[in-house]
């Protein structure tokens, strides 16, 4: 269920929703069979022979999910490959909900039956929707971001870039007996300050897409601009300050990314946990009045 990543982002997706489909028809076409063969009634009660068994795998499915979290802390001992465990994670989760659905009888019920099937189906979106960020959002790192750091040295690097931004700056900015190159004239040296001071610094010490150096075609303007105020001498000084706001500006998107990549996991597994708690209400409940 973990796809090819050198498949097109659009087929990968459109593969998410078509495995779905596919799973999904398997147990409502069974026990629609099984029901039409008097094993059971349609649609299914949720005490009948094809309901109880429908929650009976729905819980067995919730307790193999949950198990992601004790695996990560056990992540040293050789258990299950992280790989094959989220193949299984995945399409038993695409399973589980035809089998909610044939367990409620496609009714809300009572008020705890009902809390959980709509904490089910918010857990059920919010994980298509990271595994459709999964296929997505990497190959737009690839794509996007071939200056890709790591996301934990980022700080460090982007702080680097600062001092070398600033000492750039003042390698244009000197005084001409300094770096034996024609003086710039008043005008071109108060634009160049004025865009160190604004525009340049800001942007390399905050690193925030509301700069205007933050979208690539203000930024070019902006070089092109001051590169016709400098002498040839300070062209290779400009083009490595130009170079260097391309960068920052992958970086500004990796990050951005990385947060989508990962964030929707503070969804998901707090409704997770959620869920699954009261689903043990519910059964607890159901086999006590049973």
């Amino acid at each position: 269920m973990l796809l090819r990543k050198d498949t097109a982002v659009r087929v990968r997706i459109t593969l998410v929703f078509y495995r779905i489909a596919v799973i999904s028809g398997v147990p409502f076409g069974g026990a629609y069979v099984a029901s039409c063969l008097g094993a059971g009634d349609w649609p299914p009660q949720s005490s009948g022979p094809l309901g109880l068994t429908a929650g009976i795998l729905v819980g067995l499915i919730v307790f193999f999910e949950m198990l992601l979290t004790p695996r990560k802390w056990l992540r040293g001992y050789r258990l299950l490959s992280a790989q094959f465990y989220m193949r299984w994670h995945i399409r038993l989760g695409f399973l589980s909900l035809p089998l909610v659905l044939l367990h409620s009888g496609f009714a809300l019920g009572g008020a705890l039956p009902a809390t959980v099937l709509f904490l089910f189906l918010a857990v059920f979106a919010s994980g298509v929707w990271g595994l459709i960020l999964q296929q997505w959002l990497p190959t737009m790192l690839l794509d996007e971001v071939p200056d890709e750091t790591i996301q934990a040295e980022s700080g460090v690097q982007m702080q680097r870039q600062a001092v070398e931004a600033e000492r750039l700056l003042a390698s244009i900015l000197a005084p001409p007996e300094e770096t034996n190159r024609r003086p710039l004239s008043g005008a071109a040296t108060a634009e160049v300050s004025i865009f160190r001071s604004t525009i340049l610094l800001p942007f390399f010490r905050s690193g925030t897409s509301t700069s205007p150096l933050g979208s690539r075609t203000r930024a070019e303007n902006h070089f092109d601009a001051i590169q016709k105020l400098l002498p040839p001498e300070c062209q290779p000084a400009l083009a490595r300050l130009r170079l260097m706001a391309a960068v920052r500006r992958q970086w500004i998107l990796q990050a951005r990314v990385q947060f989508w990549l990962h964030n929707w996991l503070l969804i998901h597994l707090p409704l997770s946990a959620a869920m699954t708690m009261l689903m043990v209400l519910h059964a607890v409940r159901a086999l006590k009045y049973w």
